[in-house]
């Protein structure tokens, strides 16, 4: 028997081309896309039971693959003319969003900042230890211990003037964009430091489990859920095409 027969799905087997790696990975996205469709055909089934195990295992595919899970929930959410379907399907999909995107992993600067936009004094600038600061620019007034702002050498009284080339509108919309990210996500700074500019680079830590906890609450996974459903529906349908031959 060749090896490859022994090959479990989602694994490589030594010596295939990239086309037959893509064609496994598509084959094996294929499987779990028709077991999330049969789970979701459970949720119109005619007993409570039947439609409860079906709306459990479809949380549960989700540990496997959640795009998959959340593509086809989307797109039998979008197709869907039952209600009560619907409204199961946002069951799902409100479970699966919350767990793996809302409280998702963030990422974590380690700056500590001063609040708000930096407030521009009558002459109609701000100058610190002789150094004019932008109005759009984030001060930092200090770093925590070990983290990535500390190892890339930030400085009290530094300030960023953009992330990743975007350009700083406030401490809040700065710190939005960070978390957004994942922990290991390396960030592009431009940083005003004693009077000079300079480029660097920041490989995120995470953002300890306590201020995430702060940050995220039920409140906010609900409101995060219903703008992120209705960009969702608003797209156009996404499709599993099969990898050109």
């Amino acid at each position: 028997m060749l090896d490859e027969e022994l090959t479990p799905c989602g694994a490589v087997p030594i010596g295939c081309s990239v086309r037959a790696v893509i064609i496994i990975l598509w084959c094996c996205t294929c499987l779990v896309a028709a077991e999330v469709q049969d789970a979701i055909g459970a949720l119109g089934a005619g007993t409570f039971a039947a439609r409860e195990a079906g709306i459990a295992r479809l949380v549960k595919l989700a540990e496997t693959d959640v795009p998959t899970v959340l593509q086809e929930c989307v797109n039998a959410y979008r197709q869907s003319s039952d209600p009560e379907v619907k409204t199961r399907l946002r069951t799902v999909l409100q479970r699966v969003v919350d767990q793996y995107i809302y409280r998702a992993p963030r990422g974590f600067l380690g700056i500590r900042l001063q609040g708000g936009n930096i407030i521009i004094g009558g002459g109609g600038r701000l100058i610190i230890n002789g150094v004019t600061v932008p109005a759009d620019a984030v001060w930092v007034t200090g770093t925590v211990e070990n983290s990535a702002a500390e190892k890339i050498g930030l400085k009290p009284n530094d300030f960023i003037l953009a992330v990743d080339d975007r350009k700083t509108v406030n401490t809040a919309e700065f710190t939005r964009y960070v978390q957004s990210k994942r922990p290991g996500t390396t960030v592009k700074l431009r940083v005003l430091q004693g009077g000079k500019t300079n480029e660097m680079e920041a490989v995120l830590g995470e953002l300890p489990a306590e201020a995430r906890d702060q940050i995220l609450t039920d409140e906010g996974s609900r409101e995060f859920f219903r703008t992120w459903l209705k960009e969702q529906t608003e797209m156009a349908p996404v499709k599993n095409n099969p990898p050109e031959q």
